[in-house]
């Protein structure tokens, strides 16, 4: 966000940037390990790491509605993350 300190921000967002990061990386490096023949694996994590990064410039530089003091932030994250899951099932079940 525009005007916000940088420890601020980080303060805000390190946690959930970190738990994304292990939550996205590790599933990648052990199927790219297991399953990958030894040629291609630094193709397939090169791969992964270039869809990780466009994800993460999106969410950085999306627009953030303002939000009041008190932590909305975070209530705002799960409301987004509730919209993503009942949009998920509501695909699946027109399938």
């Amino acid at each position: 966000m525009e005007g916000e300190s940088i420890e601020a921000r980080l303060r805000r967002e390190y946690t959930n940037t970190a738990l994304a990061g292990w939550l996205f990386n590790i599933p990648i490096t052990v199927i790219n390990f297991t399953l990958v023949p030894l040629p291609f694996r630094v193709i397939v994590l090169d791969g992964a790491e270039c869809v990780w990064s466009a994800v993460m410039s999106y969410l950085s530089h999306r627009q953030q509605p303002a939000s009041s003091e008190g932590g909305e932030g975070s209530k705002e994250g799960g409301q987004q993350l509730q919209q993503l899951k009942e949009g998920a099932q509501a695909a699946e079940i027109e399938r």
